[in-house]
């Protein structure tokens, strides 16, 4: 469901119903599981992940055989024997800041804020390192934003939270500066997101059911990735993407792969 990049090369995986997969380098390499019993959780599915240093941060999704349906938001530490110890911030719970338990994404900015963008209110949470927390509702930049519309979230090198409503423009935040800031209108009518890639280069892809959105660096201008475009596309329904080292773009598309290898400006 998800997958994030930890400390000293290790790698985080959220699995549906089957907890979190922790890989370490080193000896060939090493896979340790840790599931929904051993972290004491109603669910296993894990649909999004954030490291931040030595705390992982997840979300469990949605499950309708679970009472209550298991949603909510977690930080969990590892002990030196890879014992797990996890906290759970939960709606009316161990948190009342959290205006729900449903979110399909978090990010972590470069100044240690969790960001908990909401799926079902109309809401953004954010937890300072502090240990405080502080909502936005209903409006976000002067751009509202309405409840069930999936909102996925990334930040970028330089300190941007950018977040992607459903059918909505996507708008940005500067935990620097700590201003809302303007984004350039999308040349579409019509937006539904899947997710948003953070490249190398500080290109922002929020890709979905239309192909794929490319916003650059500097927050100025947008490329619309699509069959319009490319012909050779394989599929409308952008599911993942990742740029590599080359610069090539892969684009894993519900019904098969598409590659457009870096030639000149994208």
């Amino acid at each position: 469901m998800d997958i994030a990049a930890g400390v000293g090369g290790t790698v985080w995986i959220g699995t549906l119903y089957s907890g979190l997969v922790h890989y370490t380098p080193g000896d060939g390499g090493n896979w340790f599981q840790y599931t929904k019993e051993q972290m004491g959780l109603d669910s296993g599915s894990i649909i999004s992940v954030e490291c931040q240093q030595d705390k992982i941060w997840f979300v469990t999704g949605y499950e309708p055989s679970v009472p209550g349906n298991g949603t909510g938001v977690h930080r969990m530490t590892l002990a030196p024997d890879k014992t797990p110890s996890v906290t759970s911030y939960t709606h009316m719970g161990s948190s009342t800041t959290l205006t729900t338990n449903r979110f399909n994404s978090i990010t972590a900015d470069k100044s240690g804020n969790i960001w908990f963008p909401a799926y079902n209110d109309a809401s953004i949470a954010r937890l300072k390192p502090d240990g405080t927390w502080q909502q936005f509702r209903s409006s976000a930049g002067g751009q509202n934003f309405d409840a069930f519309n999936g909102v996925y979230t990334a930040t970028d090198s330089a300190n941007i939270v950018y977040f992607a409503p459903l059918r909505q423009q996507p708008f940005a935040f500067d935990a620097d500066t700590e201003t809302w800031i303007d984004l350039p209108d999308m040349p579409v009518s019509d937006r539904y997101y899947y997710g948003i890639y953070v490249d190398q280069n500080d290109g922002k892809w929020f890709y979905g059911a239309f192909g794929a959105y490319f916003l650059n660096a500097d927050n100025t201008s947008w490329t619309l990735y699509s069959g319009t475009e490319m012909p050779a596309f394989a599929d409308e329904y952008v599911e993942h993407l990742i740029v590599d080292t080359a610069g090539n773009v892969w684009f894993s598309t519900r019904y098969g792969l598409t590659l457009q290898k870096l030639s000149g400006d994208r």
